[in-house]
């Protein structure tokens, strides 16, 4: 996910790897949504609302921010 949000222009094979860690489709849409690491506890409940309809979701914190990425079913 790092290598993701540092480059312009991802590598294929670091998409292919998180779309892998998500169980997602490389073609899909996604959701993308951040937060400070302080607050991210919203985000998890989110990653979970998400997880429990069938939106699989990952959470990746760096440095001062946390991620969720999600594979939009929808």
């Amino acid at each position: 996910m790092t290598a993701i949000l540092n480059s312009d222009s991802p590598a294929e094979e670091d998409l292919h790897n998180l779309a892998l860690a998500i169980d997602a489709d490389l073609d899909s849409n996604f959701v993308v949504v951040a937060a400070t690491v302080q607050g991210d506890h919203e985000l998890r409940k989110a990653a979970g609302r998400l997880a429990a309809t069938d939106h699989p979701a990952y959470i990746h914190s760096t440095g001062h921010f946390s991620l969720l990425v999600s594979d939009w079913k929808g």
